[in-house]
């Protein structure tokens, strides 16, 4: 006898929620674990990243000891000049008496040239392309700089240098003399720091890396391949190695193979200053064996009831999609609406508009831009706006600003400059007045302009008549031999030509007594009356000059 169907049902449920809440609690507790991993070696490679900008800070610190010491350079001058033994020594201790109390193998002096002059100890390491390199960057800036790693004369640990133009004086600028070439091994220090894992591990460990060329170089020591510094290069085209992923410009965590095919996760971060990347890594199956266990735990104890679970998630998961599309189906019905009535409305507008991007490229032109640029739109849409609205100084023929970029880098409403002339596609010229405006979303981002843009033929024709019509007029008024006097509605005098202010009256203009004149009649205007009488009568009530 089989059970009755409502059994067989809830067991059937009872199983899918057990099975679901298995795979539910073991996706969360690996996603736990993967946050926790993550964040170790975040928390790792910033203390890390730290330390090397530090150290490379003190070593910069003790070139510039150097850089800021004349004293260096006068000494190291004058023993140039005059080679003795007793200025050899006034160098030597001087050069001594500025050197930290960290270890450096080797000073070297050389001269503006880059020509090794004097050491400090008897066997001086060789230039290599990196030590010349970082010589003739300090000689050129005057700036102390640091070198890349390069492998020392007789062990293959890597040395650093430090590079100090010698200056002739504390004043700036003060002429490069020298530079003062300070030598060490970057290990000795810098190594433990690097090679300290906060928290125990069997796999952990921290590489600085460089591209050189078409490879990677490990700058350091590996954990499981010694002597691999500066030694062992691994070729870009190994993009899958989180190496090269790193040197590539990924940042933050990353999986992958290592340089020793092994899975892991890492962290990769840049070393400030400096070219450098620092990758701190860890063992995929290290980083991930307590999830593992406990998913184990979990699936043999749960199996029957994940199926319910499951279910009920892939239930809610559809009721979550339809609603969704439904959503989104009333959002683009209603964007549709919205597009179409914006189209609409800038057809409509009596000005030329276009309407572009945020890379400048055309998305819209209504009819009066299409008219007085030439271009359809289906032909002009996705062109850089350059192509389309071409415009030039009217006076001198010269390409003007786009009024986009100004708008796209300014982030606010401009206009044309004066005297813009908008060259259309068939070779026509239109006068225009314009201005752009940024059209932004929701959060304030700029995500496109529109121009507004006239022609102003028309109205620089009218403009261009009347100033003809005054220039005229004026001529006119000027020529008239007999006084003229124009008044406003106010009988206040607007303007008078010449005749007026020149011509003695006859018979005499009784005028009143002004700023000026003392007298209340003038039968004769003489040279000073008509200076003061330009100067007083505009604006002047005529009844209060004549009688």
């Amino acid at each position: 006898m089989k059970a009755p169907l409502w059994v067989r049902g809830l067991a059937v449920s009872l199983a899918v929620a057990v099975l679901a809440g298995v795979y539910w609690l073991q996706r969360e507790q690996s996603a736990e674990l993967r946050h926790r991993a993550e964040a170790t070696l975040r928390s790792i490679a910033e203390l890390k990243a730290r330390d090397v900008v530090i150290w490379r800070g003190e070593r910069l610190e003790d070139g510039e000891v150097y850089r800021r010491s004349p004293s260096v350079a006068q000494a190291f001058q004058q023993w140039l000049n005059q080679p003795d033994a007793q200025r050899e020594a006034v160098l030597r201790r001087r050069v001594e008496q500025r050197l930290p109390v960290r270890r450096y193998t080797q000073v070297l002096l050389t001269d503006a040239g880059g020509e090794v002059r004097w050491v400090l100890r008897e066997e001086p390491p060789p230039l290599t392309p990196q030590l010349r390199q970082a010589l003739t960057n300090a000689l050129a800036t005057g700036q102390t700089v640091m070198s890349d790693l390069f492998p020392g004369r007789r062990d293959p640990v890597p040395n650093f240098a430090v590079v100090a133009p010698l200056l002739s004086g504390e004043d700036a600028p003060a002429p490069v003399v020298g530079a003062a070439v300070l030598v060490g091994r970057i290990f000795e220090d810098l190594g433990p720091v690097l090679s300290f894992w906060p928290v125990p591990s069997k796999s952990a460990e921290a590489l600085l890396l460089q591209r050189r060329g078409d490879d990677v170089v490990v700058l350091n020591e590996a954990r499981n391949w010694e002597g691999m510094a500066l030694r062992h290069r691994i070729p870009l085209t190994e993009s899958a190695l989180v190496e090269v992923q790193a040197v590539g410009g990924r940042r933050g965590f990353l999986e992958g193979p290592d340089y020793r095919g092994v899975p892991v996760v890492a962290v990769a971060s840049d070393v400030p200053g400096s070219d450098w990347v620092l990758l701190t890594k860890l063992d995929a199956a290290e980083a991930y064996a307590p999830a593992r266990r406990r998913a184990a735990t979990l699936w043999a104890a749960g199996l029957t009831a994940a199926v319910l679970l499951g279910l009920l998630i892939r239930l809610m998961n559809a009721r979550a999609r339809a609603e969704a599309l439904r959503q989104q189906l009333a959002a683009e019905r209603e964007r549709r609406r919205l597009e179409e009535r914006h189209r609409i409305t800038l057809q409509s507008i009596g000005d030329a508009v276009i309407v572009t991007d945020a890379e400048g490229r055309v998305e819209f032109l209504n009819p009066v831009a299409e008219s007085l640029t030439g271009w359809p739109m289906a032909e002009a849409r996705g062109k850089p706006l350059s192509r389309v609205f071409h415009i030039v100084n009217e006076e001198t023929r010269q390409l003007a600003e786009s009024p986009v970029q100004r708008v796209l880098k300014e982030g606010r409403v401009v206009g044309l400059a004066n005297h813009t002339l908008l060259i259309a596609r068939d070779g026509r010229e239109f006068p225009i007045a314009d201005s752009g405006a940024p059209i932004r979303d929701e959060e304030g981002r700029i995500t496109g302009v529109v121009l507004v843009f006239r022609d102003q033929t028309e109205e620089r024709r009218a403009q261009r008549l009347l100033a003809e019509a005054l220039a005229l007029n004026e001529a006119i008024v000027a020529t008239l031999r007999h006084p003229l006097l124009v008044l406003d509605a106010q009988y206040r005098v607007v303007s008078a030509n010449r005749a007026f202010y020149t011509t003695s009256p006859s018979p005499p203009v009784r005028w009143k007594a002004g700023p000026c004149s003392h007298s209340g009649k003038v039968s004769s205007i003489g040279p000073n009356f008509v200076r003061c009488w330009k100067r007083s009568w505009p604006g002047t009530v005529a009844s209060r000059i004549m009688s």
